[in-house]
């Protein structure tokens, strides 16, 4: 998310801002946070915050384990789909969160804003008129089933969205599978190398702290396995408020399982493309054989790679010493087995406990081939041919006597899954959004800089209603927006506010009883009403063509002696009200 504009977190006309803790300051009334990617949360661990902080249960228990300094008075719990009501000095505000299909707790934020002076004033236009209306996604994964079926949303597109602030991390991304179809994907490739290899093949997925869970628990479930998380990542995962059976699946030993957690960026560098590092791989598989994972099996050597959710570079945990050496008997079961054996959850080794060396070299026999796979949305990036990697190197095996320094080597195979997995929304899927949104203005919130922008926004620009925006333009030319307090909804148009045409004469300009006729101001407070007012029964497909031209108005002297030029003035007159009727007729009038 852009951080360096406030623009992408500050409300129109209200001190409240959305992932914005970097611009926090004492005249902010109120702070909501959509989710707990650390993108979004950034500035919250500095910053100080003596405002109430909205979010979910979700989002507050997981930025909870990343830091603690948070006044908890301070915080407020909101629900999806459940309204809240604030005031403030100069309006009355209601915020519906509404999902984000995103990672667990993300929420998009629907602002409903009645401006207003006075309490009484801002309770009358809470009862009677219609707000405006800002909408935040944050992050967010677009599915017609959850977001077209949303009461909030279904409302605020009859009653039309001033802004909506998008979520454009993948815009220039055609397509992406459907999440299903990347998750089984995922499920394929670990079940082929299974039946290729049974019971030699140690699976790893890279994620973030936060998200990819979904991904995690189709594969165990598909291999009957169980997952190894570090301790840091399980407290993280139990308190998202997984079920118990889901829980379940989750071990802090690495030898009860084949199937290993670690974080993005651990096999390879995904941006701006793939780089494979084997290297990691074939330690991580030395390590495992050795007994020296202990109960984290996180490289200290990870990076974290650019993707769809950034997260920072915190590591798990650190790894433990290299003498750290698991029990001789969890290491022989699972060499003999291949299986979950059901060790210890925090394992340790002594020297008298008389561990079996002979054991180690059974194990590491057992690990024929180490499986990585990459759910990241950047794989798309990737042709399908080469989303899978790999590369078979030598594997050195520990000494089988006491006296012997190192032992022979064999080869271990290395591969690679990119599996096209993301939970942003691809540039086909933000833009069937938006046309179904309509908002009046759209907004990017992931951009590298101003000329990036306003790509975006022209990308976006047949999607936005058009008819409201140039609604909104054309009451501007008149100031009734700017006089009065800020309102979503253009005043009506009376026709007894427009003045009246001139008398046209000539030609074709007269009745049947050669009596001038006068251009009926009732035809033309009538056709405003219709197109500026009545936006439902306007056309967009109108807006798209050139405004008929103006005729040019007849020059001094035409047919005569030439006249001597006039100086122009310094200062030019202000247009005469026929004018703007000519002007604002002509912008308005149907297009053939």
């Amino acid at each position: 998310m852009n951080q360096s504009s406030i623009a992408c977190h500050q409300i129109p006309g209200l001190n409240i801002l959305v992932d914005g803790f970097k611009f926090a300051s004492p005249t902010v009334s109120a702070y909501f946070l959509t989710h707990a990617h650390a993108d979004h949360w950034a500035g919250l661990d500095r910053a100080t915050v003596s405002c109430d902080v909205y979010m979910t249960v979700v989002t507050h228990r997981l930025v909870q384990h990343r830091m603690n300094h948070i006044d908890e008075k301070l915080v407020h719990h909101i629900e999806k789909e459940q309204p809240i009501v604030l005031d403030t000095e100069r309006a009355r505000i209601r915020v519906t969160p509404v999902d984000a299909n995103h990672c667990l707790g993300a929420v998009i934020l629907v602002f409903e804003v009645w401006f207003a002076e006075t309490k009484d004033q801002r309770q009358k236009l809470f009862l009677d008129e219609n707000p405006r209306i800002f909408v935040h996604t944050g992050d967010m994964r677009f599915s017609e089933s959850v977001h077209c079926a949303s009461e909030t949303l279904q409302r605020v597109r009859e009653a039309g969205a001033d802004t909506l602030w998008l979520d454009t991390t993948y815009a220039a991304v055609p397509r992406f599978p459907t999440r299903q179809a990347a998750i089984q994907e995922a499920v394929d490739h670990c079940i082929q190398h299974e039946r290729q290899v049974p019971s030699s093949v140690l699976f790893v997925v890279c994620t973030y702290l936060i998200g990819k869970e979904q991904v995690l628990l189709a594969i165990a479930r598909a291999l009957g396995m169980k997952i190894f998380l570090d301790p840091r990542k399980n407290a993280l995962l139990t308190a998202m408020g997984l079920s118990a059976e889901c829980l379940k699946l989750f071990t802090s030993n690495p030898y009860e399982t084949r199937l290993h957690v670690q974080r993005m960026g651990w096999c390879g560098d995904v941006w701006p493309y793939f780089q494979p590092r084997y290297g990691r791989m074939t330690s991580h598989v030395a390590r495992h054989a050795a007994g020296e994972l202990g109960n984290t099996g996180v490289d200290s050597s990870t990076s974290a790679g650019g993707d769809d959710d950034v997260e920072d570079d915190v590591e798990f945990v650190p790894p433990l010493p290299t003498a750290a050496k698991a029990p001789a008997a969890a290491v022989a079961a699972f060499a003999a087995t291949g299986s979950p054996v059901g060790a210890p959850a925090h394992i340790q080794h002594s020297k008298a406990a008389g561990a079996d060396t002979s054991s180690h070299t059974l194990h590491q026999q057992s690990i024929e081939r180490i499986v990585a796979i990459v759910p990241t949305g950047w794989a798309i990036k990737t042709k399908p041919p080469r989303r899978t990697m790999s590369w078979t190197g030598p594997l050195q095996t520990p000494s089988n006597s006491a006296g012997s320094s190192a032992g022979a080597d064999r080869d271990l195979e290395h591969v690679i899954h990119l599996v096209p997995y993301s939970e942003h929304s691809c540039g086909d899927e933000l833009h069937e959004f938006v046309s179904w949104l309509r908002p009046a203005k759209m907004e990017p919130i992931v951009y590298s800089g101003a000329a990036h922008k306003r790509r975006i926004q022209h990308a976006f620009r047949g999607d936005i209603s058009r008819t409201a925006a140039k609604a909104k333009f054309i009451n501007g030319l008149f100031g009734s927006v700017a006089a009065s307090a800020p309102s979503r909804s253009p005043p009506r148009l009376l026709a007894s506010s427009i003045p009246p045409p001139p008398v046209a004469h000539g030609a074709g300009g007269g009745s049947s009883d050669g009596t001038p006729r006068r251009a009926s101001t009732a035809s033309a407070a009538e056709a405003l009403q219709s197109d500026v007012v009545v936006l439902s029964d306007s056309s967009d497909d109108d807006w798209g063509k050139a405004p008929a031209a103006l005729s040019p108005p007849a020059r001094p002297g035409a047919g005569g002696a030439k006249r001597r030029r006039q100086p122009q003035p310094a200062v030019q007159p202000t247009p005469s009200p026929e004018k703007h009727q000519r002007t604002l007729t002509s912008l308005l009038r149907p297009r053939t």
